[in-house]
This record gives C-alpha cells, sequence and structure tokens, in this order.
C-alpha cells in the first residue's frame, strides 16, 4: 500500500476503535461496572480484552496504511509479546509464555491478512465492516479454543456460539470504528492535496483518451 507522512489525524485509526468497542462493549454490558469488573476478582475482565483488541486492531490498521514495513513487523512482533507478558500472572506460573505467544502471534497475524487483504480492498469498501466482523470473530473464537486446550480446560460444544458471537459483537464496534476513521483521514488527506495543475490536469486528460482508444479497440 502507498505510504504518506504520519499525521495527528491518521491516530484516529487507534482512538476510534477503541472508543467504539469501549462504548459498544458498556452498552453490551448494561453497566459500566459489570464492563470493567473482572469475574471473581482474578483474570482479566471484558473492557480490558475488547481494549487490548481494539488496541491491536487500531495498531495494524495503522501500520498497514501509514507506518514503513519496520515499524509494521515491530507491531506483528512485539504487542503479542507485550500481550503475552500482562496475561501471564493471571494464567500462573505454570504456563509457558512461549505457547502463549505463539497464541498471541496467531491471532494477530489472522487480523493483520483480514486488514491487509480484506479490509482495506475498495472491491468490499461497503461490506468492510460486516465482513472484517464475521473473519474476526472467528479467528477469536479459535484463538480461545487453542487457550482452553493449553490450560487444559474443558471446552464445551455449546461455546463455540458463545464465543463467536461475543467476539462478532466486538468486533462490529472495532471494525465500525475503524471505518470511520478511515473515512474521515481519506476525505482530509483529499482536501488538504494542492489542486492540480495544468500539465498535471493534460496528463489526466491523456491518460483517459488512451483508455478509452484501448477500449474501443
Amino acid at each position: 500500500m502507498e505510504h504518506t507522512k504520519l499525521m495527528p489525524r491518521h491516530l484516529l485509526l487507534l482512538l476510534l476503535p477503541i472508543a467504539s468497542a469501549l462504548v459498544g462493549g458498556m452498552l453490551f454490558s448494561g453497566n459500566s461496572s459489570a464492563f470493567f469488573r473482572s469475574v471473581g476478582g482474578r483474570g482479566i475482565s471484558q473492557a480490558q480484552l475488547f481494549l487490548g483488541l481494539a488496541l491491536l486492531s487500531g495498531a495494524l490498521a495503522l501500520g498497514i496504511r501509514y507506518l514503513p514495513q519496520v515499524f509494521r513487523a515491530a507491531i506483528i512482533i512485539f504487542m503479542p509479546l507485550l500481550y503475552a507478558l500482562a496475561v501471564m500472572p493471571q494464567l500462573g506460573p505454570k504456563q509457558s509464555l512461549a505457547i502463549i505467544y505463539a497464541l498471541n502471534l496467531a491471532i494477530t497475524l489472522g487480523l493483520w491478512a483480514i486488514l491487509r487483504f480484506i479490509f482495506f480492498r475498495s472491491q468490499v469498501q461497503r461490506l468492510r465492516t460486516a465482513v472484517f466482523a464475521f473473519l474476526a470473530a472467528l479467528v477469536l473464537t479459535l484463538y480461545f479454543r487453542a487457550l482452553y486446550l493449553v490450560l487444559g480446560m474443558p471446552f464445551l460444544s455449546s461455546q463455540w456460539s458463545g464465543f463467536y458471537w461475543n467476539s462478532l459483537f466486538l468486533f462490529i464496534f472495532v471494525g465500525f470504528g475503524l471505518s470511520i476513521a478511515d473515512v474521515a483521514i481519506i476525505r482530509k488527506d483529499y482536501a488538504d492535496r494542492p489542486p492540480l495543475t495544468l500539465q498535471e490536469l493534460d496528463e489526466l486528460d491523456k491518460a483517459e483518451e488512451e483508455e478509452e482508444e484501448d477500449s474501443d479497440a
């Protein structure tokens, strides 16, 4: 993808998915206290999960759109590691950091692929929020299934649908935030472009004439 100089407005790709996910999570939970409270006072709360995945999705989108390759690679490599280190105290000393990191890396690569090859494609512009949500929810559900397997916890057949619908709800709001941010940034970037010179207009006219001649031939 074409990359431009990073501007403050480009950070909307980080901020709007986070804001949208948190607002959606509070609406889904019914009240903010339940959303920010972890079950039994242990583990991560629903708010932390929503925040982490929204931040990851936004960072990946920002990298794809506007950051050089080295920064995109750093996001993909180091964010899963930071997340793994953050959850290790909740998982206990018996769990392997390498395995948790591998799982986090897998979901990161999955989200990156969805954003890179589907979400930012013009062919799915009108449906990209829905398509992103459906596919990202599937990736997250598979992640939870693998995590349960690693932790040695039973995973009931009914939990597939529960995890998927909850994940779908989350990524609908994340995708909505990403879409709004992307549209706002593109409009602002377009508005800030200098007007075309006469030479550039002539070149565009010649290019259009050549395309018409090729189509007629």
